[in-house]
């Protein structure tokens, strides 16, 4: 039995029995596993379920906003020679069920219309010359066959989906199902009948404060799947175990690991072992083995307390003033997530099409340019005989096409290793550039490391999106010697005009005191070491390269706000446990 009193094996049936009763009420459900048996058996019960006459509609992956919307029909109106529309994907789904095939993967201006409809029960177009409202009601069926966070459903669409379900691959032939259409027919008409106690809300609301749910969306589905569970059971009232049920399949299944534990029989307790017999005594050689882990034990915890006050002086999203640093510069991108676009005219994702010339590269979209010149032939032909059977096109119906193509992002990382910046101050450096790692990690963006020191600077990591090599490297990054920041702003310019090369867009992150001592040719001399330094760094400015400058010295000094300046960088004063001032810095970039 489950937390609600529900035998677990019906639950998969009780589910699409509450959906095929609450309907658009409940909004739908995200039905979680890949294409399989299992799927197709649960779907083909919520068909019998919802009864014959429900429509099921199945929005593709590539579905276009013709489609999806509606709008004007291009080949009936050139035919008619007045203008006449389509019904989309949203309105031949009204009162029926809408199939979101590979739900993960839809574009976010599908997801955001399918929102829209479940919010206001309607669809409503206006473009290509045709205004028009439709009422849409229907149940949302999301097939999420993600592997991973990476490509989880968008949140406003599970927010907006009361119920959800992770089927397992298996054999099934089918499942439980505590009730049949007549029921379902029977409840959905006695659906608006079912009286609420005024008890019920303060109750789910409980429960949602609880768990933590701050929206009030899941407490208004879980009354309606209430509502439901009264009308299956034939009952004028909402009763506490319709409640508790409703709580359950509304509300408790958004913890994560519910599902787990509802599906995932408990196993048996395993006898208690007695305790491991005590060790023998150690010999030399073994004392010498724990002496050495007792250094590794405290290195290990000497890295995490530098990771940790690292922690304490740098503001979250750190990266992301990068990003509002490139938004500067007339090569802006916005590094997300998934990593940049950038418009283009030839190639990548399809985007609504712009009036233009299809000049200088650009293409003109055909089917774009007919939709703006339809629903003026009627007018443009009119007191002209002879051009009824021509379509007159002009220059203001011209379309061209645009698409938006996906870039990686590689961020450079810039390490003073020299003498100037102190073995501890160097062990704070690493603890930062570790939490810019990991936010680069999870941007999915490629991550390299130049480090100078003495005379000279390296590329001691290319380009990779390995975090743990990333980090490795890091670790082994010796300190000392003379400060070639020069030589350092040169190899990451050099770098980052390969990494565009080859089609990504380059950031770099500099972590420096800025006191250059050792200018491009090796040789010593604090003045010509500057003039070299500036010299690259507006090289850098000019070459429209996004960079991210943290003064990593003792006290923000002038020669590292001028490096930045020359930069035209974001700058980030990195005192040491000062995370006061690293905040004000940070709020008077933005």
């Amino acid at each position: 039995m489950t937390p609600g009193g529900v035998d677990a094996d019906e639950l998969p049936g009780l589910i699409a029995a509450v959906l095929a009763v609450a309907r658009h009420r409940i909004g739908g459900i995200v039905l979680t596993g890949p294409a399989s048996p299992a799927r197709d058996h649960w779907l083909d019960m919520l068909r019998q379920l919802m009864g014959a006459e429900s429509v099921w509609k199945t929005v593709p992956i590539n579905v276009t906003e013709d489609r999806l919307l509606g709008g004007l029909d291009l080949a009936a109106t050139l035919s008619a020679g007045q203008l006449k529309t389509a019904t989309g994907l949203l309105v031949e789904a009204n009162e029926g069920v809408l199939r979101l095939a590979m739900a993960e993967r839809q574009a976010s201006t599908v997801t955001g219309a399918v929102c829209a409809a479940l919010d206001d029960h309607e669809v409503r177009v206006a473009r290509d010359g045709v205004i028009q409202q439709s009422d849409s009601r229907f149940v949302v069926v999301a097939e999420d066959e993600s592997l991973g966070e990476d490509e989880a459903i968008d949140p406003r669409l599970r927010e907006r989906l009361g119920l959800t379900w992770t089927l397992h691959i298996s054999g099934n032939d089918g499942y439980l199902a505590p009730f049949d259409e007549r029921d379902c027919q029977r409840a959905r008409s006695h659906f608006d009948r079912v009286d609420v106690p005024a008890t019920v809300m303060e109750k789910l609301t409980a429960v949602a404060d609880a768990i933590g749910l701050m929206s009030p969306r899941p407490v208004l589905q879980a009354l309606a799947a209430s509502r439901a569970l009264a009308a299956l059971h034939d009952r004028e009232q909402v009763n506490d175990d319709d409640v508790s049920t409703a709580a359950l399949l509304v509300l408790a299944m958004r913890v994560p690991g519910m599902l787990e534990r509802l599906q995932t029989p408990e196993p048996e307790q395993a006898p208690a072992q007695p305790p491991p017999p005590p060790p023998e005594a150690e010999t030399a050689d073994s004392s010498n083995d724990a002496e050495s882990l007792r250094r590794d034990s405290q290195a290990a915890e000497l890295a995490e307390s530098v990771a940790e006050s690292a922690a304490a002086v740098l503001p979250p999203e750190l990266l992301a003033m990068l990003a509002r640093s490139a938004a500067r510069m007339r090569s802006k991108q916005q590094a997300g997530r998934a990593g940049a676009t950038r418009p283009t005219a030839t190639r990548g994702r399809p985007l609504t099409s712009m009036p233009g010339a299809p000049v200088g590269g650009k293409r003109l979209d055909i089917l774009a340019t007919l939709k703006a010149a339809a629903p003026l032939q009627r007018i443009r032909t009119s007191g002209r005989p002879e051009a009824t059977n021509r379509l007159a096109v002009r220059s203001d119906d011209l379309r061209i096409r645009r698409f938006a193509e996906k870039s990686r992002t590689t961020t450079i990382f810039v390490v003073d290793a020299s003498g100037s910046a102190a073995a501890q101050r160097l062990a704070e450096t690493k603890g930062a550039i570790e939490l810019l790692l990991q936010e680069c990690y999870v941007r999915r963006d490629e991550v390299a490391l130049v480090a100078f020191r003495k005379q000279s600077a390296e590329l001691i990591l290319s380009p990779t999106r390995s975090l743990v090599r990333a980090k490795r490297t890091l670790a082994a990054l010796p300190g000392g010697g003379g400060t070639p920041l020069a030589a350092g702003l040169q190899m990451a310019l050099k770098e980052a005009e390969a990494v565009r090369k080859k089609g990504t867009h380059p950031q770099v992150v500099l972590l420096s005191d800025a006191r250059a001592n050792i200018d491009l040719a090796g040789a010593p001399g604090r003045e010509t070491a500057n003039e070299h330094a500036l010299a690259i760094a507006h090289q850098i400015s000019a070459a429209d390269i996004p960079v991210l400058s943290i003064d990593t010295g003792r006290r923000p000094g002038a020669r590292s706000q001028a490096l930045a300046d020359a930069l035209d960088a974001q700058y980030l004063p990195l005192p040491f446990a000062d995370a006061a001032s690293v905040s004000a810095a940070v709020m008077g970039a933005l």
